[in-house]
């Protein structure tokens, strides 16, 4: 005779008053996404510490600012998971009210994407030239409004504790979200018509350059995206909380977004090898400083498949060449 199971009952009492699938739970699976982002945050960060020793200061003041943040970020996250679906999961009253680090997400994501944003936005506003000073100057004030409405949804909700309460100024983040998104189409177009102004003439050169741009528009698509869902979320469904988990993922891409683009700086090394007699001058001039990148080349036709050792990344090319010409 098979043994029989003991009647278990649950210590939890009355179910929570409030649908956990798609306010807490989307919450649990963005902070899940986010803890594997993040460890890849803390990778670039370690690797970047070891290998660029000799960057100014005020990049690593920013790596550092970056690492940090995204470590408050995440604890946020962890904490909100916690405090709703462990420590008060019987508790209506507070399944229905906001917690310190829920209210403290919209903030920290906006220093965040500013931070990683502005870095790209400095760089080509030196390079660019005039025509696309404008234009970086719009985004920047995009992100400047971004981070506004960020802080603003903040205050609102530490006066607003209630969620209830708290819906009829989800428009801020909606509105937060949407300036990421257009801020984020425009410094990707502007990367674009930049990168395709270094056009060579050079077939293996502008194929290299070609790639590059995929992998701009890709990596600006990928931000855009998800802040897109953030913005869809929050405007039709403001009383669930997908769209926070939707901020809590961008959030991790945007500074694993720079943090790839200063440490790919170190693939952009040239190797010097054997060299015809013909590209002596260039060559010598490049094993000197062991560095070859994109803009370095262009012009010269006699340049060989062997000098054009460049490995091609996502905005890599492009934040090197700057962060190079221009070591504030």
């Amino acid at each position: 005779m098979a043994p029989t199971l003991p009647s278990i009952r649950s210590p939890l009492g009355c179910p929570p008053p409030v649908r956990l699938d798609s306010t807490f739970g989307a919450v649990l699976i963005g902070t899940s996404l986010g803890l594997t982002l993040y460890g890849m945050v803390v990778h670039q960060c370690y690797r970047y510490f070891g290998t660029y020793r000799n960057d100014s200061s005020w990049i690593k003041v920013l790596v550092s600012a970056i690492l940090v943040f995204e470590t408050f970020h995440v604890v946020s996250s962890m904490h909100i998971c916690y405090h709703y679906l462990v420590t008060k999961y019987s508790n209506g009253e507070a399944l229905l009210s906001g917690v310190w680090s829920i209210d403290l997400l919209s903030a920290i994501s906006g220093i965040i994407i500013i931070s990683a944003q502005s870095f790209f936005a400095a760089r080509v506003f030196l390079l660019g030239g005039r025509r696309y000073r404008v234009l970086v100057t719009i985004a920047m004030i995009l992100l400047a409004g971004e981070l506004g409405f960020f802080f603003a949804a903040t205050v609102k909700a530490f006066t607003f504790p209630s969620f209830s309460d708290f819906q009829r100024y989800t428009w801020l983040v909606s509105a937060g979200a949407a300036l990421a998104c257009a801020a984020d189409a425009l410094l990707t177009g502007v990367l674009v018509n930049l990168l395709r102004s270094k056009h060579t003439g050079v077939e293996r050169l502008d194929q290299i350059m070609d790639r590059l741009i995929k992998y701009t528009i890709n990596t600006g698509l990928l931000t855009s995206v998800v802040n897109l869902l953030s913005l869809v979320f929050s405007v039709l469904l403001p009383s669930k909380l997908i769209y926070v988990a939707f901020g809590i993922v961008a959030t991790k891409l945007y500074a694993n977004s720079l943090l790839a683009a200063l440490n790919a700086r170190s693939s952009l090394q040239y190797v010097p090898g054997t060299k015809s007699s013909s590209e002596t001058g260039l060559s010598t001039t490049l094993a000197t400083r062991r560095e070859a990148t994109i803009f370095e080349l262009q012009g010269q036709s006699n340049t060989s498949t062997e000098t054009v050792a460049i490995i091609e990344g996502n905005q890599a090319a492009l934040a090197y060449e700057l962060f190079r010409r221009y070591q504030l």
